[in-house]
């Protein structure tokens, strides 16, 4: 179980601590399909020519599609130090972009964002022992050790 500790702010606007539960959080969020990626590709294409080159350059090239949540919504993934400040000056303009193509997005949360990034949705594959031990073992044929 990996937790962490998370800020969050109530419905009546305070600050408050939790305690999150990443690999719980991990099971809600779904890896982006094909599918998934193209809308992703057409808001963001859209976005870039409703805005001054300079200011997506700066703000918003960066924003990558992270994860898809239980609910549909594309998870988008930022820097942590400027999430609210995007959410308050780019949200409805990213909402508005994902609806005109039928989709809804969100900035992911620091806790989602971790999620992604430390749980891997799937185990990686195992390399199988002969594999591992040919890399480990190779050696180049006499005449070519000889040539170099």
């Amino acid at each position: 179980m990996v937790t962490i500790i998370e800020q969050h702010v109530t419905e009546r606007g305070r600050k408050r601590r939790r305690a999150v539960d990443l690999n719980e959080l991990r099971g809600q969020l779904g890896d982006p399909a094909r599918h998934d990626q193209a809308d992703w590709i057409a808001i963001r294409t859209r976005v870039a020519d409703r805005v001054p080159a300079h200011i997506f350059e700066i703000w918003l090239a960066d924003l990558e599609l992270i994860a898809v949540d239980q609910d549909g919504f594309l998870l988008l993934g930022c820097r942590a130090q400027t999430r609210s400040w995007l959410e308050g000056r780019f949200g409805p303009l990213l909402q508005a972009t994902a609806s005109s193509v039928a989709r809804r997005l969100r900035l992911a949360s620091e806790a989602e964002a971790k999620a992604i990034s430390v749980l891997p949705a799937a185990p990686a594959p195992q390399p199988n022992s002969w594999t591992s031990a040919a890399a480990l073992t190779y050696q180049l044929p006499r005449d070519q050790q000889e040539a170099s």
